[in-house]
């Protein structure tokens, strides 16, 4: 038998190198079987992609692909090898609430130490008051026993 004949149709995925930013280490997007990216396959790796451009090397300009109807990215007319794609991400008005909430907690957190160590300080003093007292009212007994021993002593001599 001449397996000549047959032929096995393979389909030709590429590799498309996206990164976040212009000089991180990008990833291995695969591509459809046709050939076209779909939006949903770089949102894995991306969260919150909604286009992707690449730096055009005859003008050095930002170029930004259209997006299909079906969330798909056609390949370029001059193909996805020797470029790296940026992922397009939409702005995210969360990451400001994130710092926000992260302040709220660190600050919390700073209250709670701060009202620890501010307990712990008043309770201190509240100890060395109380043992100052004491030993004020040590030292007037001391005085007050002297001057009754003085008072007798005045009293016995006249």
């Amino acid at each position: 038998m001449d397996n000549s004949d047959i032929k096995i149709d393979i389909p030709q995925y590429k590799d498309v190198y996206i990164t976040e930013k212009e000089g991180d280490l990008p990833k291995l997007i695969p591509t459809d079987e046709d050939g076209s990216l779909a939006l949903e396959t770089v949102v894995v790796s991306f969260p919150g992609v909604i286009g992707l451009g690449y730096k055009c090397p005859e003008t050095g300009l930002f170029r930004q692909l259209n997006m299909n109807p079906d969330e798909t990215f056609s390949e370029p007319v001059d193909g996805w090898e020797n470029k790296t794609f940026i992922a397009i991400c939409k702005k995210n008005d969360t990451v400001l609430k994130i710092e926000l909430d992260e302040l709220k907690e660190d600050f919390i957190g700073f209250k709670s130490d701060f009202n620890l160590r501010l307990e712990s300080e008043i309770k201190a003093s509240e100890r060395r008051i109380k043992n100052d007292i004491l030993k004020a009212f040590q030292i007037s007994a001391l005085v007050l026993q002297a001057v009754l021993v003085i008072w007798n002593i005045i009293l016995f001599l006249f």
